[in-house]
C-alpha cells in the first residue's frame, strides 16, 4: 500500500500554507518547502528541487500534536506519527528492498515520524488547528464500521429490551386474569354455598314436622 506518495497539488481546499517550513521524516532532514494543509491530504514540496515533495493521506495519521521538547526536534514543531513505516518517493527502490535480509526487514519501525517546522513558530497553533479539523473530516474507515456495529447492538439492546416489557406486560394481565376468574369462582361457589345452606334449612324443617 502506497502511503507516502510524490507531491501532487491539492485538489480540495486548502486550508492553511506556509513556506519556508522544514520537514523531517525518520530524522532525515528533507529541506525547506512549502507546507500545504488541504481538506484531503498533507503535502509538502520542496523549495530548492522541484521534484521532491510529498502528500500524506489523513487516514494513516496516529497523530498529529505540537512539541516543545528538544529530543523531538531543537525548535517547536509539529509532530506527527504514520501508522506504518513509509520512506520519500524514489528513495528506495523494490529492487533494492528485494536485497535486504529478514532480520533487516523485521529491525524496521512499524510507523514513521514526520516533523514539520515552520520558520514563523506564531503559526503553528494555526497549523495544528487545520490539522485538527482537517482530519476530522476524513474519519478511519474501521472506525465508522465500529459505529455501525454500536448502531446495530443499541437497536438489538432495545428490542430486547422491548420484548422483556412486552413479557412481563403479558404476565401481568395474564395473572390478572388468573385472578378474576378466581374472584367469580369464589362468588359461584359462595352463590352455591348460600343455596346448599337453604336447602339444608328446608330439610331440618320437613324432618321435624315429620317428628
Amino acid at each position: 500500500m502506497v502511503v507516502l506518495t510524490s507531491f501532487v497539488y491539492p485538489e480540495s481546499p486548502i486550508r492553511f500554507e506556509a513556506r519556508n517550513t522544514k520537514a523531517v521524516l525518520d530524522k532525515k532532514d528533507l529541506g525547506v518547502g512549502t507546507l500545504y494543509i488541504s481538506e484531503s491530504s498533507v503535502s509538502w514540496k520542496n523549495q530548492d528541487h522541484v521534484d521532491s515533495g510529498f502528500s500524506l493521506s489523513y487516514h494513516h495519521i496516529s497523530l498529529h500534536a505540537t512539541s516543545t521538547d528538544p529530543n523531538v526536534y531543537p525548535k517547536e514543531c509539529i509532530y506527527i506519527m504514520i501508522d506504518t513505516h513509509v520512506t520519500m518517493p524514489g528513495d528506495k527502490t523494490e529492487d533494492e528492498t528485494g536485497d535486504m535480509s529478514d532480520s533487516d526487514i523485521e529491525s524496521e519501525a512499524d510507523i514513521s515520524e514526520l516533523i514539520l517546522a515552520p520558520d514563523d513558530s506564531n503559526t503553528l497553533h494555526s497549523m495544528y488547528e487545520a490539522l485538527k479539523q482537517c482530519q476530522a473530516l476524513n474519519p478511519d474507515p474501521d472506525d465508522m464500521i465500529s459505529d455501525e456495529d454500536d448502531v446495530y447492538e443499541d437497536c438489538d439492546e432495545g428490542i430486547e429490551e422491548r420484548n422483556i416489557i412486552q413479557n412481563e406486560i403479558n404476565e401481568s394481565r395474564a395473572e390478572s386474569d388468573t385472578v378474576e376468574n378466581l374472584t367469580t369462582r369464589m362468588q359461584g361457589n359462595t352463590m352455591n354455598i348460600g343455596y346448599d345452606s337453604v336447602n339444608g334449612d328446608q330439610n331440618d324443617e320437613e324432618f321435624e314436622d315429620a317428628d
